[in-house]
């Protein structure tokens, strides 16, 4: 970071080139007469807004989600005959294409 020392008249001139400047980290000192007066520095950038965690307010899971999933889509993942949706990890072997269409073939995704 550095500073750099500018008189009023050559401020104005070129306000947007010190600008750049100081959002590149430096700091400008605005000076009458070589006898500094004012400072113009980066204000601190706000931390980003942290994404809230859980389901979306108005969104409902049917109870039916928790139901084991038919033999037909659990054997489609590597071959497992159960397999639950509430589990927290499916091994998938097949392709996302072929799941879903499993999946979209299924009484309760209708």
């Amino acid at each position: 970071m550095s500073v750099i020392k500018v008189n009023i008249a050559e401020a104005k001139a070129r306000l947007s080139t010190y600008l750049d400047s100081v959002e590149q980290g430096e700091t400008v000192v605005l000076c009458r007469r070589n006898v500094p007066i004012a400072e113009i520095r980066a204000l601190p950038k706000p931390p980003p807004r942290e994404r809230p965690v859980g389901i979306d307010r108005g969104m409902k899971v049917p109870d039916s989600f928790f139901d084991p999933l038919p033999d037909e889509i659990g054997s489609r993942l590597q071959g497992c005959s159960t397999v639950r949706r509430q589990s927290s990890v499916l091994c998938v072997s097949r392709s996302a294409v072929q799941i879903n269409r499993a999946l979209s073939r299924h009484p309760i995704a209708s």
